[in-house]
C-alpha cells in the first residue's frame, strides 16, 4: 500500500490528486461485517418463516418475496464491491447508484470520523449535501486533507 500523507494542504486538491489518484474501498471490514452478519440473520429468518407459512402464499406473493430477496441481496453485493476513488476529475464512489462530484462543484467540507471507517460531508454549489464513504486509512486521510482544504460544511 502506498504512504499518503496529507500534511499541510499546499495545493489545491485537484493538483494533489491528479499526480497521485487514490482508489480504495468505500466500506471497511467492520461495516462489511455488519452486513454480512445482517444477511445472514435475515437469510435464516426469512427461511424458517417461508417454510411455516408456505401452504397460505400464492404464487404472486412468492413472487413479491423472491423480487424482494434479490434486491436485498443485489444492495449487499454492491457494498461488499462499492469502492471510492479521488482523482484529478474529483470524488467517485460506486455503490447501488455511482456518485460522481467535480471539484468545481465543491462549496464546503466536513470530515466525519466513525467507527468501522470515515464519512466525508460534501455541500455542493447548488445546496446538495452528499455523503462520501471512506473505508481505509488512506482514503480517510485524503478526506482529512481536503476537509482541511474546504471551509467547513
Amino acid at each position: 500500500m502506498r504512504e499518503f500523507d496529507p500534511g499541510k494542504p499546499t495545493g489545491h486538491p485537484r493538483e494533489r490528486f491528479a499526480r497521485q489518484p487514490i482508489t480504495g474501498p468505500a466500506y471497511g471490514l467492520l461495516m462489511k461485517g455488519m452486513a454480512t452478519a445482517v444477511m445472514i440473520g435475515i437469510a435464516f429468518t426469512s427461511m424458517r418463516a417461508f417454510g411455516q407459512t408456505s401452504d397460505l402464499l400464492d404464487t404472486n406473493m412468492r413472487a413479491g418475496l423472491a423480487a424482494v430477496a434479490a434486491l436485498i441481496f443485489g444492495s449487499y453485493c454492491a457494498l461488499l464491491r462499492s469502492t471510492m476513488t479521488i482523482d484529478g476529475e474529483g470524488l467517485r464512489q460506486s455503490w447501488m447508484a455511482k456518485r460522481r462530484i467535480r471539484w468545481d462543484e465543491i462549496e464546503a467540507m466536513r470530515f466525519v470520523r466513525m467507527h468501522g471507517g470515515a464519512r466525508l460531508l460534501v455541500k455542493l454549489s447548488d445546496g446538495r449535501v452528499v455523503a462520501m464513504n471512506a473505508g481505509s486509512d488512506l482514503l480517510s486521510r485524503a478526506f482529512e486533507l481536503m476537509s482541511r482544504w474546504y471551509p467547513v460544511a
